[in-house]
């Protein structure tokens, strides 16, 4: 079984909602990581990622969704100089329209299984770049970016690389979006489901 499926539906969200919201504007780059707050989900890393990023480019932001303490990130994100530019979005009922306001998914976890965040991430044709875990790898194979989860320089030279080349964006979307065609659609995984208990009525 591929996991629990996503859906194939794209949603009617522009992302300009969110953006208006943030006071975003078009040309900005914006990042996205959909997660709770927490120690496995690793945000510290992408908080210091913008530090390196900021170098280059004046006009990218952070957008963390999920439930959990915001305090931990928002005191890391002073430190680092970045508070203008890591938006602590707190749990989220659209993360949709989330989606819809980025351009590149993220994601830091130290340990995932198979995670629905990044899968839907993959369905909206977003380039993901993420950490090295066994749920990331599966994921990912051929249709994303994976980064040493302690590695912040690389993390952020790969999110570099992204932003610089829009037609390399584009690319890896559509490759992470047929993965999930292939692999880990909610029509997929019903036929595998069908046929598991098929198979399991057969032998009874």
């Amino acid at each position: 079984m591929h996991g629990v499926g996503v859906p194939l539906v794209f949603n009617q969200y522009t992302g300009k909602e969110v953006r208006r919201e943030l006071q975003l504007k078009d040309e900005d780059i914006v990042l996205c990581y959909a997660a709770e707050l927490n120690k496995n989900k690793n945000q510290q890393l992408l908080i210091k990622m913008m530090k390196l990023l900021l170098n280059d480019f004046s006009n990218v932001h952070l957008l963390l969704a999920g439930m959990g303490n915001p305090d931990e990130m928002r005191a890391l994100s002073v430190k680092c100089g970045v508070e203008k530019h890591v938006h602590l979005l707190g749990d989220r009922d659209d993360v949709p329209a989330v989606y819809a306001a980025s351009d590149i998914a993220v994601a830091s976890s130290l340990r995932e299984g198979l995670p629905v965040n990044v899968m839907e991430a993959m369905a909206e044709e977003m380039p993901v770049v993420a950490t090295k875990n066994r749920g990331h790898r599966e994921l990912l194979q051929g249709a994303g970016i994976l980064i040493d989860p302690d590695d912040t320089e690389s993390f952020a030279a790969a999110v570099k690389e992204l932003i610089e080349n829009p037609e390399d964006r584009r690319e890896l979307g559509r490759r992470a979006y047929e993965r999930i065609i292939e692999k880990y659609s909610q029509e997929v995984v019903m036929k595998e489901l069908v046929t598991l208990y098929s198979s399991k009525e057969g032998l009874a």
